[in-house]
């Protein structure tokens, strides 16, 4: 299959074979471009991974896996936070208002709206020690997760709110194919003051840390005005039970200092997408420490971005070699494999994946369900794309339902692959051209008719 022109060569249940292979050929042209979030359209993990991204929109999804594989796998699609939605000039929930902007209400500007709020604190492990780099903050408003900033290497932050949120597609939280989770970085750099949070804009939000395989208490930032405090004190971040692999490495602990140091430059500079060089900090890293595994795993970071797949296949490799319970590599393994067609290694990879961590990488169950659809395990595609819906409810990778769609067609479950079909039709943005999935759909429903029983005459 040639990914880019979206030729397919599949084998369908369906009478209408063309059904299955062109919906197939849409999700790996997902797959396969901007892995690196370059490509992050609107969603969370969403549009390429998110703007959506988990993800992955590019990672627009998201969600990654969009543009990142595991994201809003769709390029266009709207992020959870982003303006493609109804509602005309009201505010979303959680989103900063802009300054200058017509309130509905005819409101007067409070002074202090547009004032920066600013939040600092720290971050540890419920096991003892500063929590790693590759750990998020994130703001949480109604249940929509927005990036950031990254701890420090002593676990330290201190954010703006809203300045950093476009550096991460939102696709780019490890949980949705991100840089440490397995996907792509951030699209892009913010502006001078990027979006500005006011105080009516932390309604209903709090704020957390995020790494796969814990979870960490949270502050409601309901009532923060700009001129408090920033200190929200500590956030603690506690192993789950029934979580087998993580994304910190043991192997990290027994790091040299030097070797410690090389590796949070080449971080910094892989943040900011200057893959070549981060390079030259990873080997030193990897000279001094050959057993560094979230080095060898960045470092194959840096090669994707460089277009380097089979180099990072190896990277990724090696970082598996020097810690098999870090989890990071496996995600990436299988995205790259999908990329290349490879489904047996893809579905291996990616069942590795939710075996060590069955509940925090909703873009492991999506790339599960797409290599088991190729290779027609379709009950297997059918429990992994149930499961990744589950974990995706505000929809970081809108395509979920189409690709869900065609496993149901796929199993003769035609009522059901319809509905699919409609709720991905209302996830798309207004302006979208329908007529193919409207005929795909039309196809379903004939197919539905055909199969139901005749009704006995009265």
């Amino acid at each position: 299959m040639n990914l880019l022109s979206g030729s397919v060569s599949c084998r369908s249940r369906l009478t209408h074979s063309t059904l299955l292979c062109f919906g197939v050929a849409v999700l790996l042209f997902a797959t396969s471009s901007a892995l690196l979030g370059q490509d992050a359209g609107g969603g969370s993990a969403g549009g390429g991974t998110s703007g959506g991204g988990a993800s992955g929109g590019g990672t627009s999804g998201g969600g990654n896996t969009g543009g990142n594989t595991g994201g809003n796998t769709g390029g266009g699609f709207p992020s959870p936070g982003g303006t493609n939605r109804p509602g005309g000039n009201f505010p979303q929930p959680g989103q900063p208002t802009q300054p200058g902007s017509n309130d509905p209400f005819g409101r007067s500007q409070d002074p202090f709206a547009n004032r920066p709020i600013y939040l600092s604190g720290k971050v540890m492990l419920s096991e003892g020690g500063a929590a790693p780099i590759e750990t998020v903050i994130e703001r949480v408003c109604n249940g929509q997760p927005i990036p950031e900033g990254y701890v420090n290497s002593k676990g330290d932050f201190n954010i703006q709110l809203g300045r950093n949120s476009q550096m991460f597609s939102d696709a780019s939280t490890s949980s949705w194919g991100g840089p440490f989770g397995g996907g792509g970085l951030g699209s892009g750099m913010p502006g001078p003051l990027g979006n500005v949070i006011s105080e009516r804009d932390l309604i209903g939000c709090e704020i957390r840390a995020t790494l796969p395989g814990y979870r960490s208490n949270v502050v409601q930032l309901s009532g923060r005005r700009s001129l408090d405090n920033p200190d929200v004190g500590t956030l603690v971040l506690t192993r789950l039970a029934k979580v087998e692999g993580f994304t910190i490495s043991l192997t990290t602990m027994n790091a040299p200092k030097d070797a410690k140091k090389s590796y949070e430059k080449a971080m910094n500079e892989l943040k900011k997408q200057k893959f070549e060089k981060a390079m030259p900090h990873f080997d030193k890293a990897l000279g001094l420490y050959p057993e560094y595994a979230v080095a060898w795993y960045g470092k194959g970071l840096a090669l994707e971005g460089l277009k380097n797949a089979a180099a990072a296949t190896e990277a990724y490799n090696k970082a598996i070699e020097a810690d098999g319970k870090y989890l990071s590599p496996y995600l990436r393994l299988a995205s790259i494999s999908a990329g290349g067609n490879d489904w047996e290694q893809a579905e291996k990879y990616s069942a590795t994946t939710i075996r060590m961590n069955p509940v925090d990488f909703p873009y492991a169950y999506y790339l599960n369900a797409l290599s088991n659809l190729q290779l027609q395990n379709f009950d297997k595609a059918e429990e992994s794309a149930a499961e990744a819906l589950r974990m995706d409810p505000g929809h970081r990778m809108p395509r979920l339902d189409y690709f869900m769609a065609l496993i149901m067609a796929n199993q003769r479950k035609y009522d059901d692959a319809a509905s699919h079909m409609k709720a991905f039709l209302k996830l798309l943005p207004e302006g979208t051209d329908l007529t193919t999935y409207q005929k795909q759909l039309t196809e379903i429903e004939q197919m539905a008719l055909t199969e139901r029983p005749a009704q006995a005459n009265p």
